[in-house]
């Protein structure tokens, strides 16, 4: 809960994870896909439920043969905001997703 420790941990894990990304760019050369999923405000009496729906969800997600096969992988981070004038939490994933370059041609679907 200390904040100097959360923002020492975020330096920690950006500094791994930009290791893991240059390797990965190396190695498979591939495109990088970020992605937003987020639920609804919640109470903070329904936060820890919400957040166990939420993951596993999300591995259920990556359990589908087009997403296990279309995708390399996945950094995610759960980020939880606090609305102070309702008085409610906004849990939500950042997830950074590897892709071959072929995706764009096959499977995107595009935002227009």
């Amino acid at each position: 809960l200390c904040s100097m420790c959360a923002w020492r941990r975020s330096l920690k894990i950006a500094s791994h994870n930009k290791l893991i990304v240059e390797e990965a760019n190396r190695q498979y050369k591939p495109s990088w896909i970020f992605l937003t999923l987020t639920v609804k405000n919640v109470e903070g009496d329904d936060l820890k439920q919400t957040i166990t729906d939420m993951m596993q969800g999300f591995r259920r997600l990556f359990q589908y043969k087009k997403v296990k096969t279309g995708t390399l992988g996945f950094f995610r981070a759960l980020e939880i905001t606090k609305n102070h004038e309702e008085n409610t939490y906004h849990p939500h994933f950042h997830v950074l997703i590897p892709v071959r370059k072929s995706y764009f041609t096959h499977n995107y679907i595009k935002q227009s």
